[in-house]
């Protein structure tokens, strides 16, 4: 499966030639760049960048990561206030279904995909979600496992002597 972290910003819905060039000068050029900041980290080092707008930008870019997801029906969903690709695998069919088809009415959606096609891109974001959760869960439990070998470890006459009263 090919990856979309390496695609650039303005993939993102809203964000034109000015927006790309600050964002580029705060180190942001391609999605990976702007998903391993947090918005108000990206505010305070660039004030000139509005906070909801970020917000919205990084909602688009985590869409954007999965293989048939277009910029149009990640701002679409966005709207509809699935931010992220956990959101999109819990949502119902005819929630997106409702979502993409009130952007099709207001004429900002041209092309929503079929029910078949939504479906599809669902069972997408679920296997990542998943395999996100699995990372996150196997990156815990490594953490807890360094943490205990690397904690001191404490000799009987150590112990002994902390257990000892006071003064003698």
């Amino acid at each position: 499966m090919a990856t979309r972290f390496s695609e650039r910003v303005s993939a993102i819905q809203g964000i034109g030639t000015a927006y790309q060039e600050t964002l580029s000068g705060v180190g942001v050029s391609y999605l990976r760049d702007l998903l391993s900041l947090e918005p108000e980290r990206l505010h305070a080092l660039e004030p000139a960048l509005p906070l909801a707008s970020l917000r919205e930008w990084r909602s688009a870019a985590w869409l954007l990561t999965l293989d048939d997801m277009t910029p149009d029906m990640a701002e679409c969903l966005v709207a509809a206030g699935i931010a992220n690709v956990s959101q999109l695998a819990d949502a119902g069919l005819q929630t997106l279904e409702r979502a993409l088809q009130k952007s099709v009415e207001k004429n900002e959606f041209k092309d929503p995909p079929s029910l078949y096609g939504l479906a599809a891109l669902q069972r997408d974001a679920a296997k990542r979600a998943a395999s996100d959760a699995h990372k996150r869960a196997e990156e815990s439990r490594k953490r807890a496992e360094t943490q205990w070998r690397d904690r001191p470890i404490l000799s009987d006459r150590t112990l002994q002597a902390s257990q000892a009263p006071a003064g003698s």
